[in-house]
């Protein structure tokens, strides 16, 4: 069994090496019981210039449908996904303050006001029952750990 385990480790950094360089360099270490990773550097990843923040806030005001706010999420999650200029979108619950905060993150200052067009902020309206108070802000920097 010792003999198969070193040849199938072997293949496996063969393969990672004919493979070329990958964006996070990892450094194996072998040890007789398998390997481990021992040390995993991520690359630096910073803000562009233009990168732009945006949230929405529905402040329930004691009316909050916790239920109501992740079908929304739930069935608004698709509009979202692959949409040009945004990077990111948080849909988040605070069943304390009663409230929900969507918070976005935009290539641009110029995408994120242009997504929130009036006929976009009535029809948030009636889906989360409330009128939302959006603003923007400049990012200065940006960590990203995926």
């Amino acid at each position: 069994m010792p003999a198969l385990r070193n040849a199938a480790f072997f293949l496996v950094l063969l393969a990672l090496a004919v493979g070329g360089p990958t964006e996070s360099p990892i450094r194996f270490v072998y040890r007789p019981i398998g390997f481990t990773l021992d040390s995993c550097e991520t690359p630096q990843r910073h803000a562009p210039e233009t990168m732009a923040g945006g949230v929405a806030v529905f402040d329930y005001d004691g009316d909050f449908d916790r239920s109501r706010v992740r079908e929304v999420a739930k069935n608004a999650r698709k509009m979202f996904e692959g949409l040009p200029g945004l990077r990111f979108k948080v849909f988040t619950l605070d069943d304390k303050q009663q409230r929900a905060m969507n918070f976005y993150v935009w290539d641009s200052q110029e995408a994120a006001e242009a997504f929130f067009t009036e006929e976009l902020r009535e029809r948030v309206t009636g889906l989360y029952g409330i009128s939302p108070t959006i603003s923007f802000f400049e990012i200065a920097e940006l960590v990203d750990n995926s």
